[in-house]
C-alpha cells in the first residue's frame, strides 16, 4: 500500500488536480503544452494564486490578477515572481511592458465573475498584439453563455490570420452532462 500511495502523491505533485474530471483534463493538456514552450518571459493572466506557475518553463514569470489576496497567497509560495494587481485589459494596454514569449489565461473567459463575457474577443486580440513575434498563447473559453458560438466563429477567423498554427481542443464536449 505504501508504494501505491507514493505513486499517487508523485502524480498529484506533478499535475494540477481539480474537483472535476473536465478541469483535471484541462490541466493535463496545459501542462503538456507548457512544457514545450520556452523563452524568457511567461505571463499568467488572471493567474490568481499561481497554481499553474510550476508548469511554466520561461526564465521569468509574471502573474496579473485583480484579486490582491490571491496574488499575496501565490507570492508567499513563489517569492521570486512579479505580481501585478490589475485587470487583464488594463495590463495589456501598457505599451512599455516587456513583450512575452507566452501568455496564458485559463478559467477566466466565460468562467470568472470578474470578467465580462462581452470582452472576450477584444481581450484575446489584445493578448495577440501584446505577444512577441512567434509568441504563444494558451487560453480556454467556457461554454455556458449565449454568445459562445458567435465568439468562436470570430475567434477562429482572427486566430487563423494571426498565428502560423492554431491548436483547438474541445475537451469539454466529452464530459458535458447536457449531452
Amino acid at each position: 500500500m505504501f508504494f501505491i500511495n507514493k505513486r499517487i502523491i508523485a502524480f498529484y505533485n506533478s499535475h494540477r488536480i481539480a474537483k472535476s474530471v473536465r478541469k483535471t483534463l484541462l490541466w493535463i493538456y496545459v501542462k503538456k503544452d507548457l512544457s514545450k514552450i520556452g523563452g524568457k518571459l511567461g505571463i499568467d493572466l488572471a493567474g490568481g494564486s499561481m497554481k499553474t506557475k510550476r508548469f511554466f518553463k520561461q526564465e521569468k514569470y509574471i502573474c496579473v490578477d485583480i484579486d490582491k489576496n490571491k496574488l499575496d497567497m501565490g507570492k508567499k509560495k513563489y517569492p521570486d515572481v512579479i505580481v501585478i494587481n490589475k485587470k487583464i485589459q488594463d495590463y495589456l494596454l501598457i505599451s512599455d511592458n516587456a513583450k512575452p514569449d507566452l501568455l496564458v489565461c485559463l478559467q477566466t473567459f466565460g468562467y470568472n465573475n470578474f470578467f465580462e463575457n462581452s470582452q472576450i474577443l477584444e481581450t484575446i486580440k489584445l493578448m495577440s498584439n501584446y505577444l512577441k513575434p512567434e509568441g504563444s498563447m494558451i487560453f480556454n473559453i467556457g461554454h455556458g453563455f449565449p454568445e459562445i458560438d458567435m465568439i468562436k466563429n470570430k475567434l477562429n477567423s482572427f486566430l487563423n490570420k494571426e498565428f502560423k498554427s492554431v491548436k483547438c481542443i474541445n475537451y469539454y464536449s466529452y464530459f458535458d452532462e447536457n449531452k
